[in-house]
């Protein structure tokens, strides 16, 4: 996606200034674009994402493990700022929330016993599933994670880990074997 080279990346773990600011140009608008066509925030909400996530990774490029991929580092650290971003903007107090149907009472918006079981049921699926992913190999953690997570096609899985189009197919079919086999135990 970004066709970093090792080079590339070993100015930025150094805190090369250049080397910052040319990523930042051939990377800001993937990222606002990320945010904006999967989330629903305002342009000044991706504006800070995107400027605390450029912050992170300057801060932080230091931790990267050179064994790992670039990309799927960076993607991660993006992600995880999204996630930071949203978790302070949950604590908002009740009464910030306008209605407008002002004529529904509220025992009519608390969910039923059996849409709470839903999603406890739901939830703890999600949560043996993340489990389960946890212990795999990475490489099958990797794939997965641009596959389902990231949502990249199979040619850019490809870019991204330098291997064939045939190979990651194969290697996404071994991931979802092996997590199925995981999840059945």
């Amino acid at each position: 996606m970004f066709n970093i080279s090792k080079q590339f990346v070993e100015k930025l773990i150094q805190k090369d200034q250049q080397a910052f600011n040319e990523f930042y140009n051939i990377s800001v608008e993937v990222f606002f674009r990320f945010l904006k066509s999967n989330y629903f925030v305002s342009d000044k909400e991706a504006e800070d994402i995107v400027a605390d996530f450029y912050f992170k990774l300057r801060n932080n490029i230091v931790s990267y493990k050179k064994e790992y991929n670039f990309e799927t580092w960076v993607w991660t650290v993006f992600r995880n700022t999204i996630k930071d971003s949203f978790k302070k903007q949950s604590y908002r107090y009740f009464s910030s929330y306008s209605r407008d149907d002002k004529d529904i009472d509220f025992s009519e918006t608390i969910p039923s016993e059996e849409d709470i079981l839903d999603f406890l049921e739901k939830d703890f699926e999600y949560q043996k599933i993340q489990t389960a992913i946890k212990t795999l190999e990475d490489k099958f953690k990797e794939v997965i994670d641009l596959k389902f997570v990231q949502q990249l096609s199979n040619d850019e899985i490809a870019k991204v880990l330098n291997i064939s189009n045939s190979n990651v197919r194969q290697r996404i079919s071994r991931a979802l074997k092996k997590l199925k086999e995981k999840l059945e135990n």
